[in-house]
């Protein structure tokens, strides 16, 4: 039986990370069942057509891929990849670092509860990686891979204010959203103005001219008024601040931005994260609302003229 492990269990093959607290592994289908008998599964639960979750006796959780359910899957293409690669003292087929690399890579916009450790791996592989040349048998697995892990991101060309800001973030009345940028400015004015070119649209040109301090600005001031607007506002102060904005600044680095500038927040997560002071997103957001800067788009009579009789 071909086990090809991947994860953190693959990548302590190269440099010891953490204790893998599951095992991630791709095997054909008609393997499952041998697999189960190997390692004393206890459960075996699909969770898509060609994934599997199991868990064994001592509790330990196994995330299986299948092989060659669909030809051109990625774990099909990988499958087929793993004769070539090397084999450690358990049995398993370890895909080479550089290949790991750039799985990671996958799913390095990928929001959710490992967003950060996701980041951490790919940080410290690529302080391990000597070659980083891509073999030419990788590409087509490489390629399905983002294709199976990318999500849509925000269109801003062409697109006005009206249409990208939409109430949907509770029954508390929207804020203009340009208004809690006002708020959060570290200078006179939002750094985003320094390199925009219409209502929601940036210039990357000019984003990458303007000083570092002013970019990393920019990717500060929209989380934190991504935080206010969808976190703070809408629980009235009740959520956490430091979570609301930390959520806010990952999903900026994940889908709510996209092309250059979330790669950007994405490569300085740690740098604008390290920003952050407690308390002083809220006390500038009361300041605004006390002070007039703060400014509301109420319900109209027309939304109401639409309702049923």
């Amino acid at each position: 039986m071909k086990i090809v492990a991947i994860g953190s269990y693959a990548l302590n093959y190269y440099c010891f990370t953490r204790k893998p607290k599951d095992l991630d592994v791709i095997i054909d289908f008609d393997d499952l069942g041998e697999f189960m008998e190997k390692f004393k599964l206890k459960s075996l639960v699909p969770k898509k057509a060609s994934k599997f979750h199991g868990v064994d006796a001592d509790k330990f959780h196994y995330e299986i891929e299948v092989a060659n359910i669909e030809a051109d899957s990625s774990a099909t293409l990988l499958y087929n990849l793993a004769d070539d690669f090397y084999g450690d003292d358990s049995g398993f087929s370890i895909p080479p670092l550089v290949l790991l690399y750039r799985m990671k890579m996958c799913h390095r916009f990928k929001f959710g509860p490992h967003f950060e450790k996701t980041r951490r791996d790919i940080l410290l592989m690529r302080d391990k990686i000597y070659d980083p040349t891509v073999d030419e048998s990788w590409k087509p697995f490489l390629a399905k891979r983002k294709e199976e892990s990318n999500k849509k991101t925000p269109r801003l060309k062409g697109v006005s204010k009206d249409e990208f800001f939409v109430d949907q973030y509770g029954e508390v009345d929207q804020i203009i959203h340009d208004t809690i940028h006002l708020t959060q400015a570290f200078g006179d004015r939002p750094a985003y103005e320094s390199f925009q070119v219409g209502e929601v649209e940036c210039c990357m040109k000019k984003f990458f001219e303007v000083d570092e301090q002013i970019r990393l600005n920019a990717v500060f001031e929209e989380s934190a008024t991504l935080a206010v607007e969808r976190s703070i506002w809408p629980s009235q102060f009740t959520s956490d601040e430091y979570l609301a904005f930390k959520g806010s600044l990952q999903r900026l680095c994940c889908h709510i931005s996209s092309g250059k500038f979330r790669a950007y927040a994405w490569e300085n997560f740690d740098k604008v994260l390290a920003m952050y002071q407690k308390g002083d997103i809220v006390k500038r957001f009361k300041e605004g609302l006390d002070n007039g800067t703060i400014q509301f788009q109420h319900k109209t009579e027309e939304l109401k003229q639409g309702e049923p009789a």
